[in-house]
């Protein structure tokens, strides 16, 4: 018995490998950013953000700069974008309450409702957030800069609100490729005959 195992792994490996080409990749655009994945109106399925500005997925990246608004999860139609004072475009009514709102410097935890939605004032100011006071009482703590990427999707699928465990950021730190993804380009598979 041993034998006829040591000939069949020989037998494969004489065979080649048959390299086919390329699953198609999703086309990336010259801002970075992707397509809508689909089926219907579905954005995504949550490993990028869709920007309602733009009408493309993105990385967290993307938003860091320049963009004041909301960052939250629709189920139907994933992660998304929304400027903060827009005043048409789709509804999402099925949307968790958990978001991050962007002010174009921070990305801050905050709790979605009727009138825009509180802040999260998680630890109370302190001058170490890097921003004063007035921006504190309009925005509450900011995400850690160095895990926005992993903490601001776990937040954002969370259903904790204000309970949620902001400084827990071991994990964050020990694996920032956690949370959305930069997009990138297929590669060939290789298959084994």
């Amino acid at each position: 018995m041993a034998a006829g195992c040591a000939r069949q792994s020989a037998e494969r490996e004489a065979v080649p490998a048959v390299v086919s080409e390329a699953a198609p990749g999703y086309p990336i655009s010259a801002k970075g950013g992707t397509p809508a994945t689909g089926p219907g109106e579905r954005y995504n399925h949550c490993e990028r953000i869709w920007c309602l500005e733009h009408r493309e997925n993105f990385f967290i990246d993307h938003f860091l700069v320049a963009h004041v608004g909301y960052v939250f999860h629709d189920p139907g139609r994933g992660d998304v974008y929304a400027p903060r004072f827009r005043s048409g475009g789709p509804a999402f009514p099925m949307a968790r309450q958990t978001a991050v709102l962007l002010c174009g410097s921070h990305a801050h935890p905050w709790v979605l409702g009727r009138s825009g939605g509180t802040p999260v004032r998680h630890t109370g100011y302190n001058r170490t957030l890097g921003y004063g006071r007035d921006h504190f009482r309009a925005y509450g703590t900011r995400l850690d800069p160095c895990c926005v990427n992993g903490l601001g999707s776990t937040y954002v699928h969370s259903e904790a609100g204000k309970t949620f465990h902001f400084q827990d950021l071991g994990e964050f730190r020990a694996h920032p490729e956690m949370g959305w993804q930069k997009p990138f380009a297929a590669r060939a598979r290789v298959e084994q005959k």
